[in-house]
This record gives structure tokens, sequence and C-alpha cells, in this order.
């Protein structure tokens, strides 16, 4: 199966507050936020409290789904249950999906080994059940057993 990119063009956040309900980590405004705790200023269902004063880690945040067309429209964090975030260690890429509430489905376990093996994206880290798993060429490994406890 060939990965077709989606034509939407400017997706928003919208509903979806997901990368501040305590699944990633970060500081606002002297408030640690880490898996498991949410951001102080986060209000689930109606979002930031803090929108216009909001630091600029959170400015700058997108996840994958926000800035990557070839992430389908389905695919959208509050609805799948996890965050997509392409990033980069010592020059090597991946792509890394965190649950976020739920267990990774098949779904989106199927869209992220069918993008891994058509090269859309060359590494994988993916959270299944609270555990890590990488995927991915031999420069990712290395990088893997350098920064990642596996």
């Amino acid at each position: 199966m060939k990965v077709i990119p989606i034509q939407s063009e400017n997706r928003s956040c919208g509903d979806c507050t997901l990368c501040c309900e305590g699944w990633l980590v970060n500081t606002a405004h002297g408030y640690d936020m880490w898996p498991g705790r949410k951001c102080q200023f986060v209000s689930v269902g109606t979002g930031c409290t803090i929108y216009d004063q909001r630091p600029d880690t959170c400015q700058k945040y997108q996840c994958q789904w926000l800035t990557d067309k070839r992430v389908p429209e389905w695919m959208k964090p509050n609805r799948i249950g996890a965050i997509m975030k392409e990033k980069e260690i010592d020059g090597v890429k991946y792509l890394e999906i965190t649950e976020a509430g739920q267990k990774l489905d098949s779904e989106v376990l199927s869209w992220a080994f069918n993008v891994l093996m058509n090269k859309t994206y060359d590494n994988l880290k993916c959270q299944v059940n609270n555990g890590w798993n990488y995927f991915g060429n031999a420069e990712f490994y290395k990088v893997v057993e350098k920064y990642f406890s596996v």
C-alpha cells in the first residue's frame, strides 16, 4: 500500500489538548508536567486557561498531525489517544508515538509500520501498553543504545 499525502490545509488543535494533559514533559510558568501530571493551566474540554500568556515551549510545540500532511486526518491525537512527533538525536530522525490515556490501537500501529516499510519515516519509536518499542536502521539502534534504556 502506498501512503498518499492528504490534502487538508489549516489544521488546528481545536478540541485537542493531549499535549497538555500529562503525556509529555514540559514546564509552564514554573509548573512542571510529565506523564501522569497534566499542565496546571489546562482545562480538559475547554483548553488552555492562559493561552495568550503561554510560555514559548507551548507556543512552539506542534505535534506531527498539525505539521505533516503525511499523517492522515483521522489520526488527530485526541481521536487516536496518542501523540506523534518527529524527533532527532545526533542527526538521526525518528517518529515517536506516545500513548495518551489508552493503549495504542491496531489501526495506528498498522499505519506506523506501513509508513516505516514505505520509507516515509526511516525510524520509529512507539509506546505500546506503556512499553517503548524501536524499529529502524542501524544508525537509529546506535542512538537507542546510547540514549534510551533498553
